[in-house]
């Protein structure tokens, strides 16, 4: 069971009993010199290593109201990452991050948080660039700079903490999709609040990867041309045995690089992750904002039929998917035929259209992304990935929509198959997932 997060704000904790220790915050103090636009806030961390988190109140400890997360931005210091035990110290920049506003004496309060390292905040960026700056935060409002800047879809990755555990069962599948079996997960976990992009695989592997885009609008675009042999192995032998999941991947592959250098142990999905995140609670024949599915037979590309309210969730074949090429739009030539298109055609910048309910973009078009689990996939009651031992399921399993996908191709439990792993096609893709413990 994971241990709960101790709050602090002079020397009252929320907590409940574990064998283990759980992190300790005391000494909570908050300071702002005269003259000085910097804030200091002062604790002791006690107990083990955690991760804080802060948090600046009005109206006093008797009754602490929060002048808002998205407010408590521009922080240095040991706050938003794993900290280590002992006296340690936050920065404050409320100029930057709430201006115009006066601090007096006493006129806030400061709450500091400690997470243990099994029960993680509920978004987590690893910098591409470094590699060592892991950063946590309580939500989407907290996230330095906001989700959708532009530095998490380049030399960071953000990832979504999905609560799984306390969801309890869920249906996975459709009856016109998939077979409608139950699911109820043993461990929360991280998944990508967007496609893996462009950039971020030029961080990783010091070379640009994809189909789609010229030099000035591929960085935002989602590397595509994926196989999951490039994902997880060392090149593309498809008797390689060693690196198939649950092995780790390869050091040479991209996820293993991506772990070496973050030491987050980053992966492909599970179609049961996948699935339940798409979903974000939301079941029956709706997109994954809640919208409802207009149409729900079309699986004719060429038809063109029009869902609106999936163009308002994702790229697809109706919304800029395929180009305008007159007769050859519905041919393989028309829809290949411009590769260095702008984003308004084929793949579009990732987070481009709305996200579902739980802030997760693109999983109903853009790119098919890739999963862990084997053709044509499992019916675990755990959500367990389906690993087959017959050679004929080399295939694996490639969740969502992409830009070439008709209306009914689009739904959160529609399925296919990847080809062999060492198949690369132009709209494959893929998101990350990581489970929801500190670099395990």
């Amino acid at each position: 069971m994971n241990r709960k997060a101790t709050t602090v704000f002079a020397a009252v904790a929320l907590g409940g009993f574990c064998a283990s220790a759980m992190p300790t915050v005391s000494d909570v103090t908050i300071s702002q010199p005269d003259g000085s636009r910097t804030v200091t806030v002062e604790y002791t961390l006690g107990e083990e290593a955690a991760i804080i988190t802060l948090d600046v109140c009005t109206n006093g400890l008797a009754n602490p109201v929060s002048i808002g997360l998205g407010n408590v931005r521009s922080l240095s210091g040991d706050v938003n990452k794993l900290v280590q035990i002992g006296d340690r110290k936050i920065t404050w920049r409320p100029d930057k991050s709430w201006p115009d506003h006066l601090i007096t004496d006493g006129s806030v309060v400061a709450k500091v948080t400690a997470w243990p390292q099994d029960n993680p905040p509920d978004y987590m960026a690893a910098d591409l660039i470094t590699g060592t700056n892991i950063s946590y935060y309580v939500s989407a409002a907290a996230v330095d700079g906001g989700v959708t800047n532009d530095i998490y879809k380049r030399s960071k990755v953000l990832m979504r903490k999905i609560h799984a555990v306390e969801a309890g069962p869920w249906p996975m599948g459709a009856a016109n999709v998939a077979t409608v079996h139950n699911v109820t997960f043993t461990n929360d976990y991280y998944i990508g609040v967007y496609e893996t992009t462009q950039e971020q695989w030029y961080h990783i592997m010091g070379a640009y990867k994809g189909y789609w885009g010229t030099a000035a609008n591929r960085d935002t675009r989602p590397v595509e041309f994926m196989s999951y042999n490039m994902l997880r192995h060392s090149g593309n032998d498809t008797t390689d045995s060693a690196h198939i999941y649950p092995n780790p991947p390869a050091d040479a592959s991209f996820l293993g690089k991506i772990k070496a250098k973050t030491g987050v142990a980053f992966d492909l999905p599970s179609e049961a992750q996948w699935e339940f995140a798409c979903r974000a609670g939301v079941y029956g024949n709706y997109w994954n904002n809640g919208s409802e599915c207009l149409i729900i037979t079309d699986t004719d590309a060429s038809s063109r039929h029009i869902d609106t309210n999936l163009n308002v969730v994702a790229r697809n074949v109706c919304n800029g998917g395929k180009m305008p090429l007159g007769a050859e739009a519905d041919t393989l030539s028309g829809i290949f035929a411009n590769p260095l298109c702008s984003t308004e055609w084929a793949t579009a910048t990732v987070g481009s259209y709305a996200p579902n309910a739980w802030g997760l973009y693109d999983m109903h078009g853009n790119v098919s992304e890739l999963c862990l689990d084997f053709w044509p996939g499992g019916s675990s009651g755990n959500g367990a990935v389906y690993v087959g031992t017959n050679p004929s399921y080399a295939y694996r399993v490639r969740r969502g929509g992409n830009m070439c996908d008709p209306v009914n191709n689009c739904n959160s439990a529609y399925k296919r198959d990847s080809g062999s792993i060492a198949n690369s096609f132009s709209y494959n893709g893929f998101r990350m997932a990581a489970p929801a413990v500190v670099r395990y």
